[in-house]
Formats: C-alpha cells, sequence, structure tokens
C-alpha cells in the first residue's frame, strides 16, 4: 500500500475488537466502532462482515475488508 498499517491491531479490528496494545475510544460521531492509533474502525456493518478503517491523517487511508463470520 506504500504506507504503514498497523498489522498487530487489524487482527483485532477484523475480530471487531480493539487491539488490547494501545487506548481506544468511542468513536466521537457516535457511529458503532472505536478509535484506536490514529485509526477510526467502523463497526456500522459489522453483522454484513464488513469492517472499514479509516486513518484521518494525511495522507488519508480507507482499508475496507469483508470478513467471513462463521455460522
Amino acid at each position: 500500500l506504500g504506507e504503514a498499517i498497523p498489522m498487530a491491531a487489524l487482527f483485532d479490528w477484523l475480530r471487531g475488537r480493539a487491539w488490547s496494545g494501545a487506548p481506544a475510544t468511542a468513536r466521537a460521531d457516535g457511529e458503532p466502532g472505536f478509535e484506536q492509533l490514529g485509526w477510526q474502525i467502523s463497526l456500522q456493518r459489522w453483522d454484513e462482515g464488513a469492517l472499514e478503517a479509516v486513518r484521518t491523517l494525511p495522507p488519508m487511508i480507507i482499508v475496507r475488508a469483508r470478513v467471513e463470520l462463521p455460522s
């Protein structure tokens, strides 16, 4: 991608939870999810297996992932 992504945190984010290695706060906009390490993690479509992580600091990065949830 050409930019650093916090891989240790990403694995927890893909499970719909904040990484235990850094502080996290609820999203300021009230959307389901959290903010951690300068990224906004959206869990708004988590029930569909969709996750969006946005780094708002320049350069802005958006990572979208679809996770297949076990039945």
